[in-house]
């Protein structure tokens, strides 16, 4: 088979469902990692895909069932199926990362005039998120394969941490707030200091929290 030089390709348009960009993943039963992402295309597009990249599967979900693991209405609700293509791209190979991280998967997101913000790694992508893909084609004696090369958002839905706590008191947890790392800094020296005061026998320790008096608790 003579050499094919590598080429991009994109998709344009398509639906995202767990998107592994910001950080890797592990590969399925392996201590492999990869960046990946799950787009959802038409059905022409899978059609299309699947004859030039017969290596590379296409999952097909019943509408039900893809609202069920994706937790998103179905992009194509004309269609009686989905068709969802995984892309990735190889991080690290039996403990070795596989190339410098410049060429890693970015995702970028359209601003208002046009020009692109990278936020590979300041924001999460959720479901349900819009945008164009690009991949690398690259052929060798195992066939033709498409390599992700990054996302270009068009409808960014953030990921944010689940609002589905324990709650006993009933009601909706409006916000939840992120760790403040200098609180816990301070948490920790104060346990370390009564730690130590107490373990030297000094009876002047006082390891009672100082509280307002306006504090029903």
């Amino acid at each position: 088979m003579a050499d094919i030089k590598p080429y991009n390709e994109i998709i344009e348009n398509v639906t995202l469902c767990f998107a592994k960009i910001a950080e890797s993943g592990k590969k399925f039963e392996s201590e492999d990692r990869e960046y990946s992402v799950n787009v959802t295309v038409n059905k022409q597009t899978a059609k299309d895909f699947k004859k030039k990249f017969t290596k590379q599967p296409i999952k097909e979900f019943d509408n039900a069932d893809y609202e069920a693991k994706f937790g998103i209405k179905v992009p194509y609700p004309e269609q009686d199926e989905q068709f969802v293509i995984k892309l990735s791209k190889g991080h690290i190979i039996n403990g070795v990362e596989s190339y410098n991280n410049k060429f890693r998967p970015q995702a970028y997101l359209v601003n208002q005039d046009s020009t692109l913000t990278c936020i590979t790694t300041s924001r999460l992508i959720a479901n349900g998120s819009v945008a164009d893909v690009a991949y690398r084609v690259t052929t060798n004696k195992f066939g033709t394969f498409a390599h992700l090369e990054g996302v270009r958002i068009t409808n960014l839905i953030e990921y944010r941490k689940s609002r589905n706590l324990l709650n006993p008191f009933g009601g909706d947890v409006s916000v939840i707030e992120e760790e403040d790392k200098s609180v816990s800094e301070a948490r920790k020296n104060r346990e370390e200091e009564e730690t130590e005061c107490v373990q030297s026998g000094d009876k002047g320790c006082d390891t009672n929290l100082e509280l307002d008096d306006d504090i029903p608790f």
